[in-house]
C-alpha cells in the first residue's frame, strides 16, 4: 500500500439509496448547508449504523447529570 495516496479510500455517496438515508441527507443539507461527512462515507454504506446512532443519542438525552459534574466535564 502506498503512504501518498491521492484519492480517498472510500468514494463518498452522493445519492443515497433509501428513503431513511435521503431524508437524513436532506436534513444535514437543511441543518448545516451540506451534506456532512460522515452521512456520505459511513452511513450510506450501513444505514443500520445511523439508526444505532439515533437511538444511543436519544437513550442519552434522557439521562441527566448534576450540575456541579456538567461543569466538571466543560473546563
Amino acid at each position: 500500500m502506498q503512504a501518498n495516496r491521492s484519492e480517498p479510500l472510500l468514494n463518498p455517496v452522493d445519492r443515497p439509496g433509501g428513503l431513511f438515508l435521503r431524508l437524513a441527507f436532506y436534513m444535514s443539507r437543511r441543518l448545516y448547508g451540506r451534506v456532512i461527512a460522515p452521512l456520505r462515507y459511513f452511513y450510506a454504506r450501513k444505514p443500520g449504523l445511523l439508526r444505532i446512532s439515533l437511538r444511543m443519542n436519544r437513550a442519552t438525552e434522557k439521562l441527566s447529570l448534576e450540575p456541579t459534574l456538567c461543569s466538571l466535564i466543560t473546563i
